[in-house]
């Protein structure tokens, strides 16, 4: 006789970014302790890695004053118009 046991979750609530980011970087720190051999390597990689995320992300800084806002950088992250007015084409 075969008996299963199966576990349902059901989840209620959004992942928490934060924790995920954290835990990523926590792995990759693990990641690098096997295979870098200084703490100050690990740490500099991680936070080089972290910089250019960041420069990524944004965009360059504008060369007149005629220049076009990125619609993701038009609202806030609760989904508000940040953006009051742009007199643009957008």
């Amino acid at each position: 006789m075969q008996s299963d046991i199966i576990k349902s979750i059901d989840h209620n609530h959004v992942p928490d970014v934060a924790k995920i980011e954290a835990k990523k970087t926590i792995n990759l720190i693990k990641e690098y302790a096997t295979t870098i051999t200084t703490t100050r390597a690990i740490l500099g990689e991680t936070s080089a890695q972290r910089s250019r995320k960041t420069v990524e992300a944004s965009p360059a800084n504008p060369q007149s004053y005629n220049f076009e806002i990125p619609n993701k950088f038009q609202i806030t992250l609760d989904s508000e118009q940040f953006l009051l007015f742009d007199s643009g084409d957008n």
